[in-house]
């Protein structure tokens, strides 16, 4: 490898250490806030992506991520916690902020079925 050149086993690594240090840092706000976020869309979304749990987190709890970078540890907790599956699939963000990249479109492992939102 090239001095400079980038890995992907670099990469993984240094994203998981930054969510680790996330998680740790937002504890609290993780716990009380932005899981249960999830967990409502989860539970009235069969398939959803992080733009879906960042409105449920600006229009039910009425406040965003203190570090935007939070979402992507939401999202670890429940997939390790079981609540959410990937699909392999990813769908353009809603978000202008985001200027149209691919977020990953999730399954959630809580939806009982009926009325898809």
């Amino acid at each position: 490898m090239v001095d400079g050149q980038l890995s992907l086993s670099s990469g993984i690594w240094e994203r998981d250490r930054v969510l680790d240090l996330l998680d740790k840092k937002y504890d609290f706000w993780l716990s009380s806030v932005g899981l249960p976020a999830l967990v409502l869309v989860a539970e009235k979304m069969e398939f959803f992506t992080a733009d879906d749990v960042w409105e449920e987190l600006v229009n039910s709890f009425k406040v965003t991520p203190l570090e935007r970078r939070c979402l992507g540890v939401v999202f670890r907790r429940a997939y390790k916690g079981g609540l959410i599956a990937k699909t392999g699939v990813f769908e353009k963000s809603r978000m202008v902020v985001c200027h149209a990249r691919e977020k990953a479109l999730w399954r959630s492992l809580l939806f009982k079925g009926g009325l898809r939102v």
